[in-house]
């Protein structure tokens, strides 16, 4: 079953034929490329890399050393994500090794194996289910980077000479180990809590530490199983050898090996802390069941004659049985847990179980097409995520988080059965060549290391993602490569050098991935640029061409980020033409010929994705453009109905075009501020609204109810379901009416009632934008007061920092501080957004005021443009905000 041939035990000692190409420079190369590989996936980045150039708040934490590795790990290609080149070199990797392979007449084994056919089938199954649902278009980035994937196995599996294998795992193992160390280094360097550079997310970085450190640790139980022997039928063994349960191996032999166990000690060591302070649950679960799966297997197959065999299984069962036993009661714990990161993420991982098994049954044979989950998965947790933001947190459902679950939902059950199938055939393929490898026992413990990380990384994609992204992908596919090649068994495979035909046909799949990579380089390059015109508002024409040859990139992610650019580009051509249009001659011909464009475009990307981020607000504004008011407001009542009642947008565009009650548009802008700030343009249409008495009446009304409704969880009215955001809005009502102090208590009060859901991580919590704008604006008006109430203002501004970094990227920062504060010594944004700078200017100067400098550089950096965030120009900030401050007379 490990697609190798059958030998009986008289050949087991004999090496079979091999064709002599392990020495050629062709299959030398293919090392280099294997470990560039490795390394690359983990740690390649792309443009400017991890490393701002502006040096920017998270760039004064790197330090030279770090900065300058970062650079050279840094490839000068253009991407619109730094880490966007790990994407292409799992295809370039194997269209070398295919190129390498025809080039170098690589033996060719006689029986084609499971693993062949198992990624066969996957491949032509994925391709019927994407003709068939019709997705071809965003199924190929994922049938590309599969098949790409099982090609470069195929490569290791018939070109890497077992010999050769563990040299190879060894320095994969170093990779690996190096990897980690930077990322130690970096937390430390950093301050952080949780390793991160240069792998990045954490839940990569957890994968690539299970599978490195389940590899470690197989690797040493194999070796300290055959010392300890046990069970061979070889009889007496001279004093210069060690059992191995077969044919003795000189001590000289095993001695060196053991030397050679230092690598996969080191790597399993470091591994095993890194995942530790990762935190991730899957990883240490996975690599804990590795480790318990791999010992009992071992001690099976160790075990002397059939009785203790029948022990050892019996043992494992009852392991096992305690082990799901026990697995129950502490996952019902966890999912109990209030806690969002603890309970949170267990429970929504349910909710995709629970959504996964009705598409199963709706289509079964087919299923839904690769890269399909977030095609039909999305649109059904609409509403709930809108209800519920941090229980369904995101917009946007690209995986199952069990990745075994999302093959059978989208290949169909036949489908996710062959994908399930492939690490499957590869561990028994193992399994067998390790119990029948007779004299060939040097290798065994490199098999059972990589059988571990196999085993390990297979349980841990159980509730996780990593192999749906470009890092873990990689490694993945190295190691079941590296597992078929180095089986026991492999040297005494029957081999030949490969036929004509068949170099030809490797030489040619070889140039189409390369073709592919180049063109998908080509793509990332083009929308970078593009992104880069609009930035700047200039030369629209130029940028909407970037963004068109850019379409068609692979992923559903990158490929519907691509779509978006171009359709934006639409829009925003369908704006300028309407700008440069006299309002007295109507709409033009090009104006209308713009707007047709895009919604022609919008049309079909909101229809073939309903639900996914801001497709139907978009088209509904093109459909506005181009004078098709009907068929607008019928797009935004669907939007609002069944996807997101309180979208901002589709509220505003609603009550500004549509609604000719004051009243429903009231109602509309209360909607609205439950996922946001309350901005200028809900402003002018609040007080034109109050202008109607029976309004203002109605509003009076709301506001009372709401008032009524802070001190219970349950309301039956919609203004006592929503009344912070009534009391928010009623809070700007009296500002803008002169009565500050009144406005000052009755926006606290909504702040607070945002607070309270978030200790207590209540359902009906609000997104982050909704709460830091309240505090934010609460913090406004506290130093707006004469005199300004400083110790309320700093108050309000901090939790209104705490929201803003919860609801944007940051790192977890470590620190001993007496009195920490949230910013700096607990966590710091990596990302410094346009609408936060004046929050942390007002932020600075309110901890200037309250003699609170420990982090006031921080946040002047925070509040400066990018091109401005340089030490000189926070001081120089600094001197000016301690002058308004002393004009202030603060």
């Amino acid at each position: 079953m490990d697609g190798v041939d059958r030998v009986d035990g008289r050949d087991a000692d004999r090496p079979g034929p091999v064709a002599s190409t392990d020495t050629s420079r062709a299959v030398r190369f293919l090392h280099v490329v294997l470990v560039l590989l490795l390394i690359g996936s983990a740690a390649a980045y792309s443009g400017t890399g991890p490393v701002s150039g502006v040096g920017g708040p998270s760039a004064q934490r790197w330090g030279a050393a770090l900065a300058t590795i970062a650079r050279l790990l840094t490839l000068p290609l253009d991407t619109p994500s730094p880490a966007d080149a790990r994407t292409l070199l799992l295809p370039l990797a194997a269209g070398v090794g295919l190129l390498l392979c025809a080039l170098s007449g690589a033996r060719a084994v006689r029986r084609v194996g499971w693993f062949e056919i198992a990624a066969g089938a996957v491949l032509a199954w994925s391709a019927a289910s994407a003709a068939g649902n019709g997705t071809f278009d965003v199924s190929r980035g994922w049938m590309i980077t599969f098949a790409a994937g099982a090609a470069w196995a195929t490569v290791l599996r018939r070109c890497i000479e077992p010999q050769r294998a563990e040299r190879l795992v060894c320095a994969a193992l170093i990779a690996a180990a190096g990897v980690f160390v930077l990322a130690l280094w970096y937390r430390q360097r950093a301050g952080l809590v949780h390793p991160g550079w240069p792998v990045g997310a954490l839940t990569p970085l957890a994968g690539l530490c299970c599978l490195t450190t389940a590899t470690g640790a197989g690797w040493l139980l194999g070796l300290a199983l055959e010392r300890i022997g046990g069970g061979g039928k070889s009889g007496r063994l001279p004093k210069d050898s060690i059992s191995t349960g077969h044919k003795p191996v000189p001590r000289e032999i095993s001695q060196r090996r053991w030397r050679g166990a230092l690598i996969p000690f080191a790597a399993m060591l470091v591994g095993g802390v890194t995942v530790w302070l990762t935190g991730r649950r899957a990883a240490l679960l996975g690599a804990g069941a590795a480790v318990a799966l791999t010992g009992l297997a071992l001690l099976f197959l160790r075990a002397g004659g059939r009785h203790w065999r029948w022990v050892v299984a019996a043992a494992g069962l009852a392991a096992g049985l305690a082990a799901g036993l026990g697995g129950g009661w502490w996952l019902r714990g966890q999912l109990l847990d209030p806690r969002r990161e603890i309970g949170g993420s267990i429970g929504y991982r349910v909710t995709y179980l629970s959504e996964s098994l009705p598409l199963i049954g709706e289509s079964p044979l087919l299923g839904w097409a690769p890269d399909g989950f977030a095609r039909v998965v999305t649109p059904r947790l609409a509403l709930r995520r809108a209800e519920q933001p941090h229980v369904f947190h995101g917009n946007f459902d690209p995986q199952a988080h069990n990745e075994w679950l999302q093959a059978v939902v989208e290949l169909g059950i036949p489908g996710g059965v062959a994908y399930g199938a492939i690490p499957l055939a590869v561990v028994i393929g193992a399994w067998r060549s390790y119990r029948r490898s007779g004299g060939r026992a040097a290798r065994r413990p490199v098999v059972s290391g990589l059988a571990a990380g196999v085993v390990g990384l297979a349980v841990m994609e159980c509730a996780s993602v990593t192999l749906r992204g470009p890092i873990v992908v990689a490694w993945w596919w190295s190691w079941l490569g590296l597992l078929m090649a180095a089986g026991p068994l492999a040297a005494s495979r029957s081999a030949r050098a490969a036929s004509g035909w068949r170099r030809w046909l490797m030489g040619a799949a070889g140039v189409l991935l390369l073709v592919g990579a180049a063109i998908e380089a080509r793509r990332m390059s083009h929308q970078a640029e593009g992104r880069r015109l609009m930035l700047r508002g200039a030369a629209l024409g130029a940028a909407r061409e970037h963004f068109g040859t850019a379409r068609g990139r692979w992923g559903i992610e990158a490929w519907l980020s691509a779509e978006a650019d171009y359709g934006l580009a639409l829009l925003e051509s369908a704006r300028a033409a309407r700008r440069l249009t006299p309002a007295a001659q109507g709409a033009a011909p090009v104006e209308l010929r713009q707007a047709d464009e895009a919604c022609a475009f919008w049309r079909a990307l909101a229809t073939r994705f309903p639900g996914m981020f801001d497709h139907a607000m978009q088209y509904a504004e093109a459909l506005l453009l181009a004078g098709r008011r009907d068929d607008a407001r019928n797009v935004l009542e669907d939007l609002l109905e069944r996807t997101n009642p309180y979208d901002a947008a589709a509220n505003l565009a609603m009550a500004r075009e549509f609604d000719g009650d004051a009243g429903s548009r009231l109602r509309r802008m209360v909607r609205a501020v439950r996922e946001g700030p309350l901005t200028d343009e809900m402003a002018n249409v609040l007080t034109a609204a109050w202008r109607d008495e029976a309004a203002a009446a109605k509003w009076n009304d709301w506001v009372r109810q709401a008032e009524s409704a802070l001190s219970i969880d349950t309301a039956e009215s919609e203004a006592a379901r929503l009344s912070p955001e009534v009391l928010r809005i009623e809070a700007h009502r009296r500002r803008g009416g002169g009565d500050l102090r009144g406005a000052i208590d009755v926006q606290r009060r909504a702040a607070e009632r945002y607070r309270r859901w978030y200790e207590s991580n209540d359902p009906l919590r609000r997104r982050e934008a909704a709460e830091q704008d309240a505090w934010f604006v609460l913090a406004e008006m506290a130093y707006a007061d004469e005199p300004p109430d400083l110790v309320a203002a700093l108050e309000a501004v901090r939790w209104a920092e705490r929201f803003a970094i919860l609801g944007h990227a940051h790192e977890n920062v470590r620190s001993d501080a007496a009195d920490p504060e949230f910013l700096g010594d607990e966590k710091v944004p990596t990302v410094t957004p346009e609408s936060l700078r004046p929050m942390w200017r007002l932020s600075a100067l309110l901890h200037l005021a309250a003699g609170r400098e420990r982090h006031v550089l921080l946040r002047v950096l925070l509040s400066l443009p990018p091109n401005r965030q340089t030490l000189a120009e926070a001081e120089a900030e600094i001197v000016t905000l301690r002058a308004e401050l002393a004009r202030r007379g603060g």
